[in-house]
């Protein structure tokens, strides 16, 4: 039994923070422990393993009960449990990571900063949302209405069909359990173990992560983990954490490109602000104007984050932008530049981002206080003297 006063680790966060710091299988769960696998060392460590696949030697085609109870090795190929996957999330908030790896060796990664699943009476319904990383998202895309959204799906397996496909998607689509939207979706991670194939195997059938690498291509090696949110480490000194990606600022005069650059060579891609929040704790590590991962270098009037996601009206624009001056403009900054003396931003209403200032009593003007202005910046020839980092790091596979 604990000692009075101490609480045993719930989760490979806990292990870290006590100073346990190196990956590996752990036990953790209190009062029914459990075998658990850590990932002490990527994105900062802290994370427990809930699947694994990499050589195919642990079948997933599996029945409900087995899905529910976990199956495989720890040290290996396996499912944790959708009884353990409620037990870990039901406690406090997790983020979800998914490492993904093919045949040429050629990594990607998927992060989203909300995860949990309910329990035996929801038919373990999952929760996820905040899509970032480099794989693009084949879990929550809004794609045809939201049916290829994971997000409140039930799980589904071979033998017990709870999605809302007129066929079960488990039973067609490799055989694999997990929590398919109607249209059985753009993820199929516990799909068929196949070998050889590479992009020419039979559509949708293996370890599938479509957005990167198509229906046809089923991937080497998936790892899919968890985190409590509110897990306080950096992976790097100098970072500082916001809902579960770290952000740190570089003073220095730097072109979009250079910045970008310098943000690839510590491992990590320009900052990537979706929501105001966001937004204003990017702004608050700094003064001034400064890149963030935005822009429209492609395509002329197609804004796209450095992770491929378009911008589409999820931002604001400041008054007159983007306005792409003597067709030179590509790159996108923000800075405060609105909206003082306590007033508030409202949108227009327009659906294009535009935004203006709603001031408070005794103040007037086009700016009153503390707002955001995104607006477009030069691709070569302006210079930007602060530049801004989001720690994502390339995806790392537990230490065997």
């Amino acid at each position: 039994c604990p000692s009075v006063g101490r609480v045993a680790p719930q989760n490979c966060a806990d292990l870290y923070i006590l100073g346990v710091q190196e990956s590996g299988t752990y036990s953790v769960g209190y009062p029914e422990p459990f075998q658990v696998s850590c990932d002490m060392d990527t994105d900062g460590g802290g994370w427990t393993v809930i699947q694994r696949r990499q050589d195919g030697s642990v079948p997933f085609d599996n029945t409900w009960d087995q899905y529910v109870q976990g199956f495989g090795n720890v040290s290996g190929e396996f499912w944790l449990g959708l009884d353990r996957l409620h037990r870990l999330t039901a406690q406090q908030s997790h983020e979800l990571y998914i490492s993904l790896e093919d045949w040429e060796g050629e990594s990607m990664f998927a992060k989203y900063s909300e995860f949990s699943v309910r329990d035996a009476e929801s038919t373990y319904t999952a929760t996820v949302s905040g899509y970032s990383g480099n794989a693009t998202d084949s879990i929550t895309s809004n794609y045809d209405n939201g049916r290829f959204n994971m997000n409140n799906q039930k799980f589904s397996t071979k033998d017990q069909d709870n999605d809302n496909n007129i066929y079960s998607c488990a039973a067609v689509n490799g055989k694999g359990g997990w929590w398919y939207p109607p249209s059985c979706g753009y993820a199929m991670l516990n799909g068929q173990y196949l070998a050889g194939c590479n992009a020419n195997c039979e559509h949708a059938q293996g370890i599938v992560w479509k957005t990167w690498r198509g229906y046809r291509y089923s991937l080497k090696k998936v790892m899919v983990m968890i985190r409590p949110t509110d897990y306080p480490w950096c992976p790097k000194p100098g970072y500082s954490r916001f809902n579960g990606v770290c952000y740190k600022h570089f003073a220095g005069g730097e072109t979009y490109f250079q910045a970008r650059e310098t943000c690839a060579s510590d491992g990590g891609l320009l900052a990537m602000p979706r929501d105001s929040a966001t937004n204003d704790f990017i702004v608050g590590l700094g003064n001034g104007i400064h890149w963030i991962g935005l822009n429209d270098i492609d395509t002329e009037g197609r804004w796209v984050f450095e992770d491929g996601q378009t911008l589409e009206s999820t931002g604001f624009w400041g008054i007159g932008e983007p306005n792409n001056v003597n067709n030179e403009e590509d790159c996108a900054a923000i800075g405060y530049r609105s909206c003082k003396n306590g007033g508030t931003v409202t949108p227009e209403g327009s659906g294009t981002g535009l935004y203006s200032c709603s001031c408070p009593a005794g103040w007037k003007g086009k700016y009153c206080e503390e707002g955001l202005k995104l607006y477009a910046g030069k691709v070569d020839l302006e210079v930007i003297s602060i530049r801004f980092l989001q720690f994502m790091p390339k995806p790392e596979l537990v230490k065997e």
